[in-house]
């Protein structure tokens, strides 16, 4: 009896069936003679193929290519590891092999989605926040952010607008959110009335101080009415304006 990829070994009154390499049994291997003919099963070597899924899952970023023209994954086809834009390989190796057994060769190889962190720059800041057009709570690849200042800041540096690179990081930008500064006018506003307001101070501190000298020379002067005959005392201004001469009134009259 033929059988393809395979020979029966016969002992006695049994025969067994043994596939070559990359084949196997596809049922009871062994026939019986029964009046002078070989009855059982229909004998049949299949050729031994590796599943479609390598490794314990399926992939999800990308997949695991033939290596080669040929479409089936039998015996020593190989298969390389091709992850899809926005994914990234990691693990290894990227190559497996389908085994004698019907499995793949050992592999930790997988693509992972590419993600940009959540700060962008080197750090972050108080007066913004970089926004995206719908709300997500992962940065994928192409993922475009812009940068929205909160009310009292302006955006000082740029580009306003970011996307996330399949490296994992944000374009480069300068862009941040400043605080503003007074308009000018406002600024000539202050500080004229600033300066206004330090003449008028400067003006009311001469004016007490004029007041008050002119008050304390006030207090040291003492004016004298002198009446002949109504008392014997001399003030000392009359007394040093007689010594100079002339009569009572003309003495009198000098002090006045």
């Amino acid at each position: 009896m033929f059988i393809p990829n395979g020979q029966l070994e016969v002992s006695r009154d049994k025969a067994t069936l043994h596939c070559v390499e990359g084949y196997t049994e596809k049922a009871d291997v062994r026939i019986v003679c029964e009046k002078n003919a070989w009855t059982g099963p229909n004998l049949q070597c299949e050729e031994i193929l590796c599943d479609t899924v390598v490794g314990n899952e399926s992939l999800i970023g990308g997949e695991w290519h033939i290596q080669g023209r040929s479409s089936k994954l039998s015996i020593g086809t190989r298969r390389s590891l091709e992850c899809r834009e926005g994914f990234y390989k990691t693990g290894k190796p990227s190559i497996v092999t389908c085994l004698g057994n019907g499995t793949w060769s050992k592999t930790s190889a997988t693509c992972v989605e590419i993600r940009c962190e959540t700060p962008i720059g080197n750090d972050t800041f108080t007066g913004g926040e970089w926004q995206t057009e719908e709300r997500i709570s992962k940065f994928s690849l192409g993922t475009k952010r812009k940068l929205v200042c909160k009310e009292g800041y302006h955006i000082n540096g740029k580009p306003d607008i970011v996307y996330c690179l399949k490296t994992g990081f944000w374009t480069k930008t300068s862009a941040t959110c400043k605080a503003n500064q007074p308009e000018k006018k406002d600024s000539i506003r202050i500080i004229a009335i600033a300066v206004g307001a330090t003449v008028a101070l400067l003006i009311l501190l001469l004016l007490g101080l004029t007041i008050f000298l002119i008050q304390k020379k006030r207090s040291r002067e003492v004016v004298v009415i002198y009446k002949p005959g109504e008392d014997s005392y001399i003030p000392a201004s009359i007394a040093t304006a007689s010594s100079g001469g002339g009569s009572d009134a003309e003495i009198f009259n000098r002090v006045l």
